[in-house]
């Protein structure tokens, strides 16, 4: 069986890329993987994504040289599906809310508009698409419960690694943590009294 999965770019580490590998090692079928070109790159970002996956989509499907196309974004999952591909979907997070957080990290008035409009889109996306993709995978509870609010149908596996590995030990310091990978950490004033909103 050849499957293959598409991503937007090219990336030596990553959550897609180790979850990926880990496929690639254990199973005994051909993989290989796609990427989006890039000749969309002067739209607002979510225009360049959605064109940019559409384009690639329909090109893997239409090539016919694979029994399964793997996508690990809903865009890529949809276009498969309807232009007829034998399609399955991880999704890893809701790319709306990733660029709602995004939008004051932006630098200058003109990314932070893009940044919004690609938001704005985005939102709009999700809730048309993600109801319509069939074989919708999913490794968190969390995550799950989300795409249920907008009316999708994921399936929750499990994850082929021991995520309480990677969990933090209950006396840590986040705050410290955070300053040390150079993450921002944002303050609320509420009687007087310092809130830790993002930990």
């Amino acid at each position: 069986m050849k499957i293959c999965h598409l991503f937007y770019q090219k990336k030596k580490y990553g959550g897609s890329e180790s979850y990926v590998e880990m496929i690639e090692k254990y199973s005994t079928f051909n993989h290989q993987r796609d990427y989006v070109c890039k000749k969309y790159n002067y739209l607002p970002t979510i225009i360049n994504t959605l064109l940019g996956f559409k384009t690639l989509a329909k090109e893997v499907v239409n090539n016919k040289k694979y029994d399964l196309i793997h996508s690990h974004f809903f865009i890529p999952g949809y276009y498969v599906q309807k232009y007829g591909g034998k399609s399955i979907v991880t999704s890893h997070c809701l790319l709306s809310k990733e660029f709602k957080l995004a939008i004051p990290d932006m630098k200058g008035i003109l990314s932070k508009i893009d940044m919004f409009i690609s938001y704005l889109i985005c939102l709009f996306l999700e809730k048309y698409m993600y109801p319509k993709l069939d074989n919708l995978l999913v490794i968190s509870n969390f995550h799950k419960n989300e795409l249920i609010k907008i009316g999708a149908k994921p399936i929750k596996m499990n994850a082929p690694i021991d995520i309480k590995q990677f969990c933090c030990k209950k006396n840590v310091d986040k705050v410290f943590i955070r300053k040390k990978m150079g993450i921002p950490i944002i303050y609320s004033y509420s009687n007087q009294i310092k809130h830790k909103i993002r930990q």
